[in-house]
């Protein structure tokens, strides 16, 4: 079988959402919320974002690199 982005993407977009489920239904009422407040609050948001917006874009500049250089850089197993 040949190799297909489309499972990396799946588990990518799939690791985005148990990230912000993880932060936003624990992580923020139970331990930021109770110790920091809203700036705890409005730096974990801001945290999350960044993060799935660096999980987002390692897709596109991904496909990017593949399509310019091709298949002489792909490893092997």
């Amino acid at each position: 079988m040949g190799y297909t982005w489309k499972k990396p993407l799946f588990l990518r977009i799939a690791a985005i959402g148990c990230l912000h489920t993880f932060v936003y239904l624990y992580l923020i009422p139970f331990v930021v919320l109770p110790r920091f407040g809203r700036n705890g609050l409005l730096c974990a948001t801001i945290c999350a974002v960044i993060i799935s917006i660096t999980i987002m874009g390692s897709m596109w500049t991904g496909k990017k690199f593949k399509k310019k250089y091709g298949k002489k850089y792909v490893q092997k197993n």
